[in-house]
């Protein structure tokens, strides 16, 4: 072994692979042996609890001397916390694993069914003919059927509910890259990006097809709640979510809005009872789902209705919910408000002469007057597709 070799074998930023190798590998609280494959000498290294305590006593003595770096401390302490919260006897029953700063988690990938586009329409009361009419959306830019850009959010949301059930999400920010068609496989990928105190964590989101082409990406912040008991999902509810779903026809009304025109309303409000019916096609749509998990999943639904009914045939670019509001329950009766600026405030794609991009500012209240999501809609005005 050469001085180089010698001096990468004592250096710190090995042993924090090492530690970072080990504590990733504790998904499931279990502490066993890891297969280290050193990037320098090409050997393996078989890492147990023995083991990693030597390059844990390494790093603790070099944090505590100030040798190391900013980053190398952080990484250092995120790799710590993670091993000494599954040391801890019942720590995940308690309040179910954390993030740890620089984990890239990712969730189980999600066919998309026409079935299942069919569902979310209904289920939400977006049902624009680029989803559901096949001989209209073959003529469109899309060339084919499409599934809701917030059917996409929603699958994210779902996968990153059952990766970490002990956290519910604050805000979130998405855009849209890509049409997703029927037949396409998506795959959750999430970046965690900065953690507070294990209560609450920042992320990076990205949903990939098939052909690992970003479809959706955004971020998201999340805060600690209690974790309740997991609703399951049974094949007959999936059987029932299908005939449900089958008489779900495709509406939009003959005129495209146009927001550059002052005389069009700028104020429109709209309502949406949540039935018992809705509530158990959103459960079978995403599940399985944890109580705290089903609410923000309804107030997406809603978002995509007040979006689709304020501005129909425009395309939408990004969604942004500032916060969740209140839980929503069967029977609610929900008021949502949108709300378009003034043409002056309106920009275009290209500088003058591109299609504008429209904001809609959407409130969704309940009977009591309580806000359950706070969101917009940035959507691109396009005239120019076929007439329904």
């Amino acid at each position: 072994m050469d001085a180089s070799q010698t001096q990468w074998m004592n250096s710190t930023e090995r042993a924090l692979e090492i530690l970072e190798l080990y504590a990733a590998a504790d998904q499931e609280r279990n502490l066993g042996a890891v297969a280290y494959a050193d990037p320098v000498t090409g050997q393996h290294e078989l890492v147990d609890a023995n083991k990693i305590r030597v390059y844990y006593r390494q790093l603790e003595r070099a944090l505590k001397a100030k040798q190391l770096s900013r980053a190398e401390a952080k990484r250092y302490a995120g790799a710590r916390d993670r091993l000494l919260v599954a040391l801890t006897p019942d720590a995940g029953e308690q309040g179910g694993e954390g993030f740890f700063a620089g984990e890239r988690p990712q969730g189980d990938a999600v066919s998309v069914t026409p079935w299942m586009v069919q569902a979310f329409a209904k289920a939400s009361g977006d049902r624009n003919p680029y989803h559901l009419d096949r001989a209209y959306a073959e003529q469109s830019r899309f060339r084919g059927l499409v599934a809701h850009d917030l059917f996409t959010v929603c699958t994210l949301l779902a996968s990153l509910g059952r990766l970490r059930p002990a956290y519910a999400v604050g805000a979130l920010e998405a855009h849209f890259r890509a049409p997703v068609y029927c037949g396409d496989s998506l795959t959750p990928h999430i970046e965690v990006q900065e953690v507070s105190d294990r209560r609450s964590a920042r992320l990076h989101l990205t949903l990939a097809n098939q052909e690992g082409k970003v479809v959706c990406e955004g971020k998201a912040t999340l805060k600690q709640e209690k974790v309740g008991e997991i609703c399951t999902t049974p094949p007959a509810e999936l059987t029932w979510l299908r005939h449900w779903a089958q008489d779900v026809t495709p509406a939009m009304p003959p005129s495209v809005p146009d927001f550059t025109d002052p005389a069009t309303p700028r104020h429109r409000t709209f309502t949406k009872t949540i039935t018992p019916e809705l509530v158990r096609a959103t459960q079978a749509l995403f599940g399985p789902l944890y109580p705290h998990q089903l609410s923000p999943l309804l107030a997406l639904e809603t978002m995509a209705m007040a979006s689709a009914e304020s501005s129909p045939g425009h395309f939408l670019l990004s969604a942004r919910i500032f916060s969740f509001g209140g839980p929503i329950e069967p029977g609610d009766q929900l008021s949502l408000a949108t709300t378009v600026p003034p043409p002056d405030q309106i920009r275009r794609s290209h500088e003058r002469e591109g299609a504008p991009i429209v904001p809609i500012d959407i409130a969704v209240t309940n009977q009591c007057g309580d806000l359950t999501l706070q969101g917009q809609a940035i959507k691109l005005m396009d005239r120019s597709e076929p007439s329904f």
